[in-house]
């Protein structure tokens, strides 16, 4: 009984009698799709848009941004230990390099750094989520080759101010 309940789901072939035409309904290339696919997969709504060559440069991106994020998370943590050492009475590694007002100006500066790498991120893959939608949306869009503007003189007749006629250029533009 329960296979027969979703009859209604499953594709049905079209029954053709000879002389019958059948219009074939192109589906329509999904902007929802593309976002989504971005969403979850980085670069997977520009491979669903068939722009393969997009895809390198966003996990180069993405992954230059995150080596940054660790790395100045890294010297972050080394400025912020060697510090905590300082205070504590220990020897550090910058022992005689650095005072404990350098160490805490690099360590605001690796940390700003490291915010502004995470902040980079999320924006490499919001433009990810955004190009994918865009592309999809003008996945169909016509460019041919007959796009055309023509600029030529033109006598514009005007018989209203009493003047019978005026120059002028016409802008013409072909689609």
């Amino acid at each position: 009984m329960l296979l027969f309940a979703f009859n209604g789901f499953a594709q049905n072939e079209p029954i053709v009698t000879e002389g019958e035409e059948i219009a074939v309904i192109k589906s329509a290339h999904s902007p929802k799709k593309a976002t989504l696919y971005s969403t979850f997969l980085p670069g997977l709504g520009q491979g669903y848009n068939k722009k393969y060559w997009k895809i390198p440069i966003i996990y180069a991106g993405m992954g230059t941004s995150i080596y940054f994020i660790f790395w100045n998370a890294d010297q972050y943590n080394n400025y912020k230990d060697a510090f905590d050492a300082r205070q504590a009475g220990e020897k550090d590694e910058y022992e005689g390099i650095y005072t404990d007002q350098n160490l805490i100006t690099l360590q605001n500066s690796y940390r700003n750094q490291r915010d502004l790498s995470i902040i980079i991120t999320v924006l490499i893959y919001g433009l990810n989520i955004l190009d994918a939608n865009i592309d999809a949306h003008l996945f169909d869009f016509d460019v041919s080759d007959d796009l055309s503007m023509r600029i030529e003189p033109t006598l514009l007749r005007n018989n209203n101010l009493g003047i019978n006629s005026n120059m002028g250029l016409r802008l013409s533009i072909q689609f």
